[in-house]
């Protein structure tokens, strides 16, 4: 990116531009017209999210944006600069793949009362979702995690019923804790797990890996860019200094309270709303 006075705009994604479902609450050529008049009137528009970079890539081109992207809840950054992601904790974060590999074992499966395996992302899951049978207890791990780890634990009780399988969830849950602390020596407390009933999923992070860390590493290579962050929730929230931000209609409370604008609207409609406020001034 040219050093100028064009500023970053940064979109998180899950519960801010997409529903529950990876879904748009609007056209989608309206959210393409959104980030194309952002783009010109001088904003650097990227991603900020919990999710990998190759899943956030695909969304990033497919939606022509430009700026940065930051991935796995800041354990990397990437910039139209770098061919590769920059990853800002990797000594941390080096055990998350070993471990997903081991779920997909045949031991750890059939102590959980798992019969179904399979890799997923938040690109597909609904589709993986809608495939699980009749009786089935099914294990989706997150394939492209490099830094962090995830899996949703899904069963489907009379052929007609997908519901978050909690059982499993606490099993494997604790299961990857185990694993981390025994082989890994990754104590509990260097842990950030966000582990969701409602959703049936459980994601394990390193405590190194911060949106705020990765937006003080963007801060200093590009000081001259002023930052917006659009978010939901304070995972999106990335301290007092050097980023201003700015909420969905739908953001919780806390978040709303830090942010410097709220919009009316939500999801991928307050998206917009957000951009066009920025756009104008």
């Amino acid at each position: 990116m040219a050093i100028n006075k064009k500023k970053i705009v940064l979109l998180d994604v899950d519960g801010t531009i997409l529903d529950n479902r990876y879904q748009f609450n609007i056209e989608e050529l309206t959210w393409l017209a959104a980030i194309a008049k952002a783009k010109a009137a001088g904003f650097y528009v990227g991603l900020n999210s919990d999710s990998p970079y190759e899943s956030l890539r695909a969304c990033y081109d497919k939606w022509q944006m430009n700026g940065p992207i930051i991935s796995e809840k800041g354990a990397t950054v990437w910039t139209p600069d770098f061919e590769l992601p920059q990853v800002l904790a990797p000594f941390k974060t080096g055990a998350f793949p070993v471990v997903r590999n081991q779920l997909r074992l045949v031991t750890p499966l059939k102590k959980f009362g798992i019969n179904y395996f399979v890799w997923v992302d938040f690109l597909n899951f609904q589709e993986k979702k809608a495939q699980i049978k009749a009786n089935q207890r099914v294990l989706m791990v997150n394939q492209f995690r490099r830094h962090s780890l995830s899996f949703y634990a899904m069963r489907n009780v009379d052929g007609n019923n997908i519901q978050p399988d909690f059982e499993v969830l606490e099993a494997v849950r604790d299961f990857i804790k185990d694993c981390l602390r025994n082989g890994h020596a990754i104590k509990k407390e260097d842990l950030d797990i966000d582990s969701n009933r409602d959703y049936g999923i459980c994601i394990f992070h390193h405590v190194a890996t911060t949106k705020k860390n990765a937006i003080t590493w963007l801060n200093m290579r590009y000081p001259d860019y002023p930052v917006f962050m659009v978010g939901n929730s304070m995972s999106d929230y990335c301290g007092p200094k050097n980023v201003t931000h700015l909420a969905v209609g739908g953001a919780s409370q806390e978040f709303k309270d830090f942010s410097a604008y709220t919009a009316t609207a939500d999801l991928t409609e307050g998206v917009v709303e957000i951009l066009k406020r920025l756009t104008a001034t």
